[in-house]
């Protein structure tokens, strides 16, 4: 994963998303399917974004990817 997701600026007091906010949405996160993590990750950054009337821009490209293997 790149940097892109957590260098994202924006909440309460215009800071990076960072790496450990990330992480702990995908340890929360990570035993519902695939298309709900997808929605629950895009309202996390949209909500982050967009905090209290302000809107932060996009500073860098995001890619985030995930695939499931059953064992």
């Amino acid at each position: 994963m790149s940097d892109g997701f957590q260098d994202q600026f924006g909440g309460p007091r215009n800071q990076k998303f960072s790496s450990r906010r990330i992480m702990q949405y995908l340890m929360e996160i990570h035993e519902k399917p695939l298309s709900e993590q997808k929605e629950i990750l895009s309202n996390a950054f949209f909500d982050w974004q967009n905090n209290h009337g302000t809107i932060y821009e996009q500073t860098d490209d995001i890619t985030l990817l995930a695939m499931k293997i059953d064992f």
